[in-house]
């Protein structure tokens, strides 16, 4: 399968944070060619397969989390190492500033599961960290769980009913180890290690859809009462 080439987008980015919501991607903050942060975002439509620019951010961030929950969008933390999110409504086309996290994180890994939003590792003051933050939409607030291994750039996903965290790195190399979060007992158990460290991975859970086995055949009956041979 080849890779098919679509319309650029209007800034040129690197370090952006991707998201899709109501069917539109969404590409948010990132770093310019000249390396200034950005604070524009930018939608593409698959059906007219162009982008625009949608009102931008509150405050400008690279390689934010981000996060799509109850139909918003959500961005989080920074290069800069801002505990700060905000959060966008496509009907209104505005960001609305939400509480920050308890820690300042870059480089964080966001994640969905359950109706939260989950914050994993990331930096702060260009220390790796370890906390794991939840957020709940319903209160409004931040809550500090269970701890993982320390490291910033985590890849995660879910997985059936457990969180997984993959990769990252330590300010020393990056990690191969992967951990998974069980929701229900607040722990982090080790899983096997990848292998190949890995540094900032995009990790995406894709349902194993299995059609169900055709049904048996059954003979069907004649006018006359009699069934096929």
């Amino acid at each position: 399968m080849a890779c098919v080439p679509l319309n650029p987008m209007g800034t040129a980015r690197c370090k952006v944070g991707v998201g899709v919501l109501d069917g539109h991607l969404y590409a948010v903050g990132g770093t310019s060619n000249d390396n200034s942060i950005l604070s524009t975002v930018e939608r593409w439509d698959p059906i007219a397969r162009t982008w625009s620019y949608v009102s931008p951010m509150c405050t400008e961030r690279s390689s934010p989390g981000v996060a799509v929950l109850g139909l918003r969008l959500y961005a989080i933390g920074g290069s800069l190492d801002t505990p700060s999110m905000e959060s966008y409504d496509p009907q209104t086309n505005k960001w609305s500033r939400r509480p920050p996290m308890n820690r300042c994180k870059g480089e964080v890994g966001i994640t969905v599961a359950n109706g939260f939003i989950y914050a994993l590792g990331g930096s702060c003051d260009g220390a790796p960290l370890k906390t794991v933050e939840r957020y709940d939409p319903t209160t409004n607030t931040w809550t500090l769980i269970c701890s993982l291994v320390d490291r910033i750039g985590i890849g995660c996903a879910l997985l059936g009913d457990r969180l997984i965290a993959v990769g990252g790195f330590d300010r020393t190399s990056p990690h191969n180890n992967v951990e998974e979060y069980d929701l229900v007992r607040n722990v982090w158990n080790k899983l096997a290690p990848m292998s190949v460290p890995r540094y900032r991975p995009h990790v995406f859970n894709i349902p194993n859809i299995i059609p169900p086995p055709p049904a048996p055949y059954t003979p069907v009956a004649d006018k006359d009462g009699s069934k096929p041979a």
